[in-house]
């Protein structure tokens, strides 16, 4: 949990502080404030689209958004007003300038592969019905999903619940697990299918702790229905909240279990991936397919509010 606070700190903060300083301080000609300009952009785009917007606050964007706005209008007029052309040009820097924009685009790309499937989807219904919800890793790249290195859960999406001002808890990273908002969430299935298992019985934990022996914790598997050999694993569920069992036919939409705090989790949330065949190991081995919900393929950020 620490390296994703600092990495939230370091994309979200430290980074945008710096390139603005750039941008206000270090431009002293048209063309190097220009270049620094869509450095800047690049910067905040990527910032925006791989950090871990859930510390500070979704919402938190537009302020910085609105910063830049107002520092790039400052540092323009400054350029325009006491140096519109300026011989004494420091090509050295520009390179570098121009080097950091080509890295960030290839960055930002990546990105954007990352948002687009290449091979056929599994559709599902969303899991949930009431409030406003958020994807912490998903999509198709290891820049905006942690599960992407592992063949099974490669197309893996982790869900949690914002309050109305962008924040998933009251506080910080608290211990109470009541004040997760996503805790206890009631959840629906995402199919019609037949239930291949069920676990239950795994205490929820406060965190920090995690489970060193259970990924999953409380979880269920769904064999989907008219999809050959298709599963779908649901995960992380509260102990005792789990409604059907095992042989169980469930329809899309029922009501199924609660979120907890099961297994080898940092909080609460609801971890989602679907697999081919159902391997002995089905939490880690298998082959992983792409998930869309509702006919969309989520990333890193998105918010689906119900």
């Amino acid at each position: 949990m620490i390296k994703y606070l600092l990495n939230t700190l370091i994309l979200l903060v430290i980074l945008p502080i710096l390139s603005f300083m750039n941008l206000y301080y270090f431009t002293n000609n048209l063309i190097e404030w220009f270049i620094l300009f869509i450095q800047t952009i690049l910067l905040l785009t990527l910032s925006l689209k791989i950090g871990r917007l859930y510390w500070i606050g979704t919402y938190t964007k537009y302020f910085i958004l609105i910063i830049f706005a107002i520092i790039a209008g400052i540092s323009l007029n400054q350029v325009i007003k006491y140096s519109v052309i300026d011989y004494n040009i420091d090509y050295l820097k520009i390179i570098i300038n121009i080097l950091i924009v080509f890295v960030l685009t290839i960055y930002l790309y990546r990105t954007f592969i990352g948002s687009i499937i290449e091979t056929k989807s599994i559709n599902l219904g969303f899991p949930f019905k009431d409030g406003i919800f958020y994807t912490v890793d998903a999509g198709n790249s290891s820049l905006t999903n942690n599960h992407y290195n592992n063949e099974v859960q490669k197309y893996a999406v982790d869900f949690y619940k914002l309050n109305k001002y962008g924040f998933r808890c009251n506080g910080i990273y608290p211990k109470n697990l009541s004040k997760y908002y996503i805790y206890n969430e009631p959840l629906y299935s995402p199919v019609d299918g037949h239930i291949i298992k069920v676990i239950d019985g795994i205490e929820d934990l406060i965190p920090p702790k995690r489970d060193q022996i259970s990924r999953a914790g409380n979880h269920i598997v769904i064999k989907i229905k008219n999809e050959e050999d298709k599963f779908l694993l649901l995960g992380h569920l509260k102990k005792g909240s789990i409604s059907i069992k095992e042989g169980d036919e469930v329809k899309k939409g029922k009501m199924i279990a609660r979120i907890g705090n099961t297994g080898r989790t940092e909080e609460p949330h609801l971890h989602i991936h679907c697999m081919q065949n159902m391997k002995e190991d089905y939490v880690l081995k298998g082959k992983g397919i792409p998930i869309t919900f509702d006919g969309k393929f989520l990333i890193r950020n998105n918010i689906i509010k119900k």
